[in-house]
């Protein structure tokens, strides 16, 4: 059984409080298999990719600022290739003004972690729903030939981490109209009044045309562009899990899906309302992740065959009935 740390770094902001960051770290890769039927582009299989890191190291941040004090709620850095993005969010007992302030501290600090100059546009929302005052940057990342390399650096350095690389980036980016890069994203959240927590977030998606295959691969070696092994962090908690949609439509006729073979054998497999989740707990490393998911029509409901059947018959009872009530009328006549 893998050992789960617990180890937290200590800093104190100005204010006086402690602050604790959470390193109570696991790894995560969410593999979400299903159809989409894109009217005259047909149907398409797409296979969607997310690696997480939960309190992982995350940022070389100055938690000692006063930014990162008990108003704080969290803070999302988000890179995708058509924009970047950073919200950073207060509890309203911190007035917009002050909000405002604290967040470019904080936009400070991410500018500093990644070494990129940053030109910025930013809006302010009190969010009544939620209590809190959300400050929105658009990001332009510049002063980097390679960008995207530079803002997944923070990654764990082992387990699942190791496929976060030139391998996995150059696969997706630049992407297509189906397969491509969704985001990159650091986030930094409280998780209770002294304890802040980060959790990195890289997704990617994959699309080819669905031929009517009866039955389908997926592999993660192959959709991390990965030729070794499978192997967690001795260190941190490691889980695979993939979502296969039980029931899709299709340009055709609507078709169910069924796991037909796992390798290696799947921890857990479940039934929720619309996926089938399976999922793999990793100890030791394996060759690959991999399903084979068949395909099968949808058959007729019994209850659409049923009412059809009565249909018939009450139709062919009145036509009787009709026919019977005419010719006795033309006896009558006659």
């Amino acid at each position: 059984m893998l050992l789960t740390l617990y180890f937290a770094a200590f800093t104190t902001v100005s204010s006086g409080q402690s602050v604790v960051i959470s390193t109570n770290a696991s790894d995560f890769i969410g593999i979400t298999v299903n159809l989409n039927y894109e009217g005259i582009f047909g149907t398409i299989l797409n296979k969607g990719t997310e690696l997480t890191f939960y309190n992982s190291t995350g940022l070389p941040f100055n938690y000692s600022l006063e930014a990162f004090n008990s108003h704080f709620n969290n803070a999302r850095f988000t890179v995708t290739e058509q924009g970047d993005f950073l919200r950073v969010s207060y509890n309203t007992t911190s007035d917009v003004n002050q909000a405002e302030a604290y967040s470019n501290e904080v936009l400070g600090e991410f500018r500093n972690a990644f070494n990129l100059s940053i030109s910025v546009m930013n809006q302010t929302y009190v969010n009544t729903d939620y209590d809190s005052i959300d400050v929105y940057y658009m990001l332009s990342i510049g002063g980097n030939a390679k960008p995207f390399e530079e803002v997944v650096k923070y990654r764990p350095s082992d387990g699942f981490g190791q496929f976060v690389d030139e391998d996995l980036l150059n696969h997706y980016i630049p992407g297509s109209s189906t397969t491509g890069l969704l985001f990159l994203e650091y986030t930094l959240t409280r998780l209770d009044q002294a304890t802040l927590g980060w959790t990195s977030d890289f997704a990617f998606t994959e699309g080819t045309i669905y031929e009517n295959q009866s039955q389908i691969n997926v592999s993660l070696k192959e959709l991390l562009n990965h030729t070794g092994p499978i192997t967690p962090s001795p260190q941190r908690t490691s889980r695979v899990v993939i979502y296969a949609g039980k029931k899709e439509i299709t340009d055709r006729s609507p078709l169910l899906l069924s796991l037909n073979n796992s390798t290696p054998a799947y921890t857990s497999l479940k039934e929720e309302a619309d996926y089938n989740v399976i999922t793999y707990n990793l100890t030791q490393p394996v060759d690959d992740v991999a399903v084979k998911i068949d395909f099968t029509p949808e058959p007729p409901s019994s209850f659409s065959l049923t009412n059809a059947v009565i249909i018939i018959s009450v139709v062919c009872v009145v036509l009787a009935l009709v026919l019977v009530f005419v010719k006795r009328r033309k006896l009558k006549r006659g």
